[in-house]
């Protein structure tokens, strides 16, 4: 690993990476940069991983015959990469718009077909990503659009004032434990999130002012030693000046 990390061509790709995919906060400047170093990442794992997977499934939409499929991803990974990988694009926006990615998928995959379990791996997802990325609000905004996206399907798939020419994959009643059960851990799992990012986002603006603090002092001792050596030099100079005149 080390002779990887000395290469020469290894050192150049991970400086491109860094120049255009990495944070553009100090790390001193709080949360948001600990949020931009983890968006950086996420956006190398998406890059990366979402290429392979861009290949594979498109290909098998495309040998499949679903061609409605191939175009939503398509438009999904083109759409993704062109805001990931332009960076005088704001964090604020690339957050929102791989949020909205993530629950666009999830609810065409809820509305589309015998994808139910998928589609909820994908509005898990956005749920975690609300909450990391953007704080404990949006996440719970993003759980109230999910239950009631999860309704909307439900009541799509089976209440009967719709036609479908395939059957929903799940029967009504399965749909409800499997909806109540992902809401029960969506919950579960994003209330501990929240604790935890609230309490790191306390310490880090405690640490902020304590710096500020420190920095005043800091700022006030040099004035003061400013002041000291100005009077030394006044102090001296009336001394010397009044040596001169007694010499006189």
């Amino acid at each position: 690993m080390s002779k990887l990390s000395e290469n020469l061509w290894f050192r150049r790709f991970r400086a491109l990476i860094n120049r255009h995919l990495g944070p553009s906060s100090l790390p001193g400047e709080g949360i948001q940069y600990w949020r931009e170093r983890i968006f950086h990442y996420f956006s190398l794992a998406v890059i990366f991983f979402g290429v392979a997977l861009y290949l594979y499934y498109g290909l098998f939409f495309l040998l499949a015959g679903e061609y409605v499929f191939l175009v939503f991803l398509t438009a999904i990974f083109i759409s993704s990469m062109l805001v990931l990988s332009l960076r005088k694009i704001p964090l604020k926006f690339k957050v929102g718009w791989v949020l909205f990615m993530l629950y666009l998928t999830g609810a065409f995959l809820l509305f589309s077909g015998p994808h139910t379990n998928i589609a909820m791996l994908f509005l898990f997802a956005c749920s975690i990503m609300a909450v990391t990325m953007s704080g404990a609000l949006t996440g719970i905004w993003y759980t109230i659009i999910h239950i009631i996206t999860l309704f909307a399907a439900g009541f799509y798939w089976h209440s009967g004032y719709f036609m479908h020419l395939d059957p929903p994959d799940i029967s009504l009643h399965t749909y409800i434990n499997i909806s109540i059960l992902f809401v029960v851990l969506n919950i579960v799992t994003l209330a501990p999130l929240m604790s935890l990012l609230n309490g790191l986002m306390f310490s880090i603006k405690k640490e902020l002012r304590y710096q500020r603090i420190l920095h005043g002092e800091q700022a006030d001792l040099v004035r003061a030693r400013q002041k000291a050596e100005e009077s030394d030099k006044l102090k001296s100079a009336f001394l010397s000046n009044m040596s001169h005149e007694i010499r006189t």
